[in-house]
Parts: C-alpha cells; sequence; structure tokens
C-alpha cells in the first residue's frame, strides 16, 4: 500500500457521540427507473454507469444516502426513501448538475445495510426492512472526492460529476465524463463500478455550479426548471412588483436565472446611461478602450467611477454622502415621465402585470433601473443559500482520497 493501511477502510473508526438516528429504505420506484434507463442502449449514455449491476445499489454500513424531494414524504420523517449510489440515475433529465442535485436531500450515513445482490441465498435478497441511519454525531466515513479534507473544513455532499458539469471534461481524468464506467477510488473490496454520493471541502468562494445552473436555466422551458419565455412582469413579482407582493412562485433556481438575466443588465444600461449622461463622447469605443478612458486600473480612477456606483446603488447608500442625492435626483428626472411625488418609490412598487410591454415600456425600464441591484443581490444570496443547504458536517481529521474520514455530522455552526 502507499499509504498506511489503518488510514483507508475505517480500521480505526472515531467514537460516536451525540448521535440522532434515523431509518431510510430504498426508493423503489427510483431504483427501478434506473435499471431500466441502464438496460435501455439509447438512453444509458445519458446516465451514470453502472444502473443494472444489483451491486451498484446495496446499500452497506458507511455509505451515505440521498432522498428525491418528494411532497409525499417530508425531508427527515420517521421512515425516508432513497439511494446509496447515482447508478443508472439519467443526468439529462435535468438542464444542470445544480438543477440535479436541488432535486435531492441527504439523509444520513447508513448503520446498517439492505443488499440488492443476494447474500442470503442464491434466490433472495435481502427484506426490504431498510437500514438505520446516522444523521447527526460524530462518525467516520471514507473521503470519496479527489482531493484532500483538512480537519476543520466543513463538508458538503455532492452528485459525481456528470458530462453538463461546469469543471467536467476530457481535460481533467479525475472527473467523472460519462465514459469510463470505474470508479478509481473504490477501496477495500468497494464495488468499483459504484459511483456514490461524493463529499467536499465546502468552499465559499466557488460559485461555479450555482452560476452554470443559472445559466442552463435561462434557456430552459419553465416546466423544465428555467425561464425561457417568461416575460419582465413575471420574473421577480415580490421583488420588483407592486406594494404588498410576497409570492415567491419560482424555485430558487430560477430566481438566480432571472436575478442575473435582469440584475446584470440593468447594472450595465444604468452605466451606460452614466457615462452618455456626463456627455464623455465613449459611443463606439470598445470596454478596454472605456477602461482606459476611466482610467479604471489606477489608483485615483476618474469621478465616473464612483458616480456610476453611485447610480446603480441610488438610495441604498448613505443619506449624508451628496452622491446619493445626484445619483436619485438624476434617477428622477430621467424617469419622472409624468409620476408624482417619490419618483423612485413609485418605479419599485408600481402594477408589475399591465397588458402590453408597448404601453409601460417606460414604467418597466424605471422599474429595472430602481431594482437592478437588488435583482442582483438575489441572485448571489440565493446561490449562496444553495452551498450552504449542502453543508452536513465538520471533518475532525484530515484525510486524503480514499482515507478514513472522521466527521461531526449536524452539530456544528453552519
Amino acid at each position: 500500500m502507499d499509504r498506511n493501511m489503518m488510514l483507508q477502510g475505517m480500521q480505526n473508526p472515531v467514537v460516536e457521540v451525540g448521535v440522532i438516528t434515523g431509518k431510510v429504505a430504498h426508493d423503489e420506484e427510483l431504483l427501478a427507473e434506473c435499471e431500466r434507463n441502464a438496460n435501455n442502449a439509447s438512453q444509458a449514455m445519458f446516465c451514470f454507469p453502472g444502473g443494472s449491476q444489483p451491486i451498484n445499489h446495496d446499500i452497506m454500513q458507511g455509505y451515505t444516502l440521498l432522498g428525491m424531494r418528494n411532497v409525499c414524504i417530508p425531508e427527515s420523517d420517521i421512515f425516508e426513501i432513497g439511494l446509496a449510489s447515482a447508478a443508472g440515475l439519467c443526468w439529462d433529465k435535468w438542464c444542470s448538475q445544480r438543477a440535479m442535485e436541488s432535486d435531492f436531500y441527504w439523509q444520513g450515513i447508513a448503520n446498517t445495510e439492505q443488499r440488492k445482490t443476494k447474500p442470503l441465498d442464491s434466490t433472495t435478497s435481502d427484506p426490504p426492512n431498510g437500514v438505520g441511519t446516522h444523521r447527526a454525531g460524530t462518525k467516520s466515513i471514507i473521503n470519496n472526492s479527489w482531493r484532500t479534507i483538512f480537519a476543520g473544513d466543513r463538508i458538503a455532499w455532492c452528485f459525481p460529476k456528470a458530462p453538463f458539469h461546469p469543471k467536467s471534461g476530457r481535460d481533467n481524468a479525475n472527473l467523472f465524463n460519462g465514459g469510463d464506467p470505474l470508479n478509481y477510488l473504490a477501496r477495500q473490496g468497494e464495488p468499483p463500478t459504484q459511483f456514490r454520493w461524493e463529499y467536499e471541502s465546502y468552499d465559499p468562494s466557488d460559485f461555479t455550479l450555482q452560476m452554470a445552473g443559472a445559466f442552463a436555466a435561462l434557456e430552459a422551458d419553465q416546466g423544465e426548471g428555467g425561464v425561457k419565455g417568461m416575460p419582465y412582469q413575471n420574473a421577480l413579482p415580490w421583488a420588483a412588483g407592486g406594494a404588498g407582493v410576497k409570492e415567491r412562485p419560482w424555485s430558487s433556481l430560477q430566481e438566480e436565472a432571472l436575478a442575473y438575466r435582469f440584475g446584470l443588465w440593468g447594472v450595465a444600461l444604468t452605466l451606460h446611461d452614466t457615462l452618455r449622461k456626463a456627455g464623455r463622447g465613449l459611443v463606439g469605443m470598445t470596454g478596454r478602450q472605456i477602461a482606459a478612458e476611466l482610467k479604471l486600473f489606477e489608483a485615483n480612477p476618474d469621478k465616473l467611477v464612483t458616480a456610476g456606483i453611485a447610480d446603480v446603488l441610488l438610495d441604498r447608500i448613505s443619506p449624508c454622502d451628496p452622491a446619493r442625492t445626484a445619483a436619485v435626483d438624476a434617477f428622477e428626472d430621467a424617469e419622472a415621465r409624468g409620476g408624482t411625488g417619490n419618483v423612485l418609490h413609485e418605479a419599485r412598487t408600481f402594477d408589475c402585470n399591465p397588458q402590453t410591454l408597448a404601453t409601460h415600456a417606460d414604467k418597466f425600464y424605471a422599474n429595472l433601473r430602481a431594482h437592478a441591484i437588488d435583482m442582483l443581490a438575489i441572485g448571489m444570496t440565493s446561490a449562496l443559500e444553495d452551498k450552504r443547504s449542502k453543508v452536513v458536517g465538520v471533518a475532525m481529521n484530515s484525510a486524503a482520497p480514499a482515507d478514513t474520514l472522521h466527521v461531526m455530522f449536524g452539530h456544528f455552526a453552519n
């Protein structure tokens, strides 16, 4: 062995304290779907490999269980249904890795076993009694990620990386790419054909997965969890709608896609208006030329750099700052168009369901300007909450890939 054998195979498990238990059985309906996918040659190419082999569906001690969200079975119910591996799961059903993972939730670590192979005799499978699970407390598992996890790291669960994962591809042999049926991290007798749920160190600065999911949702139909064909007045009614509107009709992924669609463009158009009203003659210049003109990368950039940020933030900055007064006054001068009283307030609260865009184009634009930074913030905070929802524990030791990892599950400050 290349490393101390006592670091592998959970030879020295941590003492279990603070334990909260549960119970999970095989999700027979989803498992049957995975088996059908694997046995259909035209479908199997869009699935995680190994779905036709019963050994890849076995639940053994120390395996992580994930369940598909189901309105009929509440999460953390006394009895749940789930799977121990992705074998046969069709990733092509979703528009992105993010969307796929969002349909599942963490159920815990198996304390007992339930097999789909025939351990009792040549014809009899384990009875469908389910397995006991470890939901919280100290527990030893195998680090089945491709990177070392260090003591003190928060750990988050994830799927094996499917081909549409933004970090997947032929340039990285360590990532599942849809073509290799073997899991090279399988150790200590684990099935090398079984791709199980993985863990990784939580990186609060990496939003690649969330951004890729939001972008994919831009061109996915609403029935597929996307926002294609959704008009502005339906986009974020609780943020960009009338006073008192509280509905949040869309998923977090849809909200993020809409937030980037309108928030990013709203900020860009606001900065365009900042340049235009300053009369700096930047029309026709490239972005590189504009950055040079504004001395953007110098210690003392042009005053328009700060003015543009003020135009984006509007009344989100201190009322004692003259930049706020200038930004709000400029907004109201540009967007009044017959409005009365507080033009900025009216822009944020106008009726968000007019019959025709042509009739209300000016109000739409004023509303976008007033809410652009809020929408962008929605996208960023929603992505953060999605990342945080995957955190399930804190590492108590450092463990290389395939080594034993001691974890405090559940009892930690997220």
